[in-house]
């Protein structure tokens, strides 16, 4: 027996309305529309009850998404950032049909996605009625080259704050250039401070490693990035090191390196 087949769209006869009749015909839109990074044939999934969770291992940060405006903004951002899908991979995709379910783990780590896992869970209307997901994010990488490319403000950021959390000097440069400036403003003393290139913004950060050397306080409670601002607000302190209150801006230069950062605590 020799079989060859091409799926679509699963439609109804009647209408010609796009209408699965079960979760393998759900997903295989949902895939196919990831693939091609397509929002309004992922959309067709999602109703207003829909709520996607996402939680960032790295930042430990979560978000919650509801209705079809917000999942598609989320879908929308998703995509800028994986803007070359050559690395992109699905080692495992279990469909459930009794339960409804999908799990599904891949990574893309050419833009930075080093590992994630989604489970889908679909309601009785075959519409993804929830999905959890769950990423831990790393250097984004040029596929030619294996050096790294950050490809979105999201992708450089999450190199700086995961390189902050590991007080990693090498790692944490590699978002400066000799034409970055750093200006750093004390409030206590009223001193004001200024950085200049690679070298001084090194050394800044290895005096502040120095003085953050219990980690245990640290909090960051808004992290804003915006990427079509290029930069981040983020609000953080470490009471155990003696850092009260502190706030830093950040803005981007268009090969997304930190051109200009604006940091002011209180000791």
């Amino acid at each position: 027996q020799n079989i060859v087949v091409t799926k679509g769209l699963a439609t109804s006869v009647a209408e010609g309305t796009y209408a699965p009749r079960s979760v393998q015909q759900a997903w295989d839109n949902h895939f196919s529309a990831f693939g091609e990074q397509d929002l309004d044939k992922i959309m067709l999934d999602y109703t207003e009850t829909s709520v996607v969770r996402l939680f960032v291992n790295n930042s430990q940060e979560k978000h919650v998404y509801e209705g079809v405006s917000e999942i598609r903004e989320m879908f929308a951002c998703l995509f800028k950032e994986l803007s070359d899908l050559s690395t992109l991979k699905a080692p495992i995709v279990d469909v459930e049909e009794d339960a409804r379910q999908v799990f599904l783990t891949w990574e893309c780590p050419g833009c930075g996605y080093a590992t994630a896992t989604d489970t889908f869970i679909f309601d009785e209307c075959l519409k993804i009625a929830r999905q959890n997901i769950v990423v831990t994010k790393g250097l984004a990488t040029s596929v030619a080259e294996g050096t790294y490319a950050p490809r979105s403000v999201q992708q450089a950021w999450d190199n700086h704050f995961s390189a902050f959390g590991e007080q990693d000097l090498d790692k944490i440069m590699l978002d400066y250039t000799e034409t970055s400036v750093v200006r750093l403003f004390v409030n206590n003393s009223q001193e004001k401070h200024v950085y200049e290139g690679v070298s001084e913004i090194r050394e800044m950060f290895a005096c502040l490693f120095k003085e953050l050397s219990d980690l245990s306080t640290l909090k960051a409670p808004i992290v804003d990035v915006e990427e079509d601002a290029r930069q981040v607000f983020l609000t953080w302190e470490c009471p155990g090191c003696g850092y009260a209150t502190a706030t830093d801006t950040f803005i981007f230069d268009e090969c997304l390196k930190i051109a200009r950062q604006n940091i002011v605590v209180t000791k």
